[in-house]
């Protein structure tokens, strides 16, 4: 069975988060199965890397912040009203 490494990555982010916060807070976190591979300023030059050097599909990027908004979406309906 083939490891998933979003659902690694997230597991990995969510246990090590205070810690990380304090390093890298507001970064984007490179990740892959290793844990954190490098830190970066914008979502762009993170996937950037992640894709010339681990391989498209083969990492994570999440952006390093406080709480369980960092990892958490909220989803609701789409409406409109006349």
């Amino acid at each position: 069975m083939k490891k998933d490494v979003h659902n690694f990555t997230l597991n990995y982010f969510i246990k090590h988060q205070k810690t990380l916060v304090r390093k890298y807070k507001g970064k984007e976190l490179l990740m892959d199965f290793s844990g954190v591979v490098a830190a970066f300023d914008t979502l762009k030059e993170a996937m950037a890397v992640g894709d010339r050097t681990i391989g498209y599909g083969k990492y994570s990027v999440m952006k390093c912040l406080p709480g369980k908004e960092a990892y958490t979406a909220t989803i609701g309906p789409l409406f409109s009203v006349k």
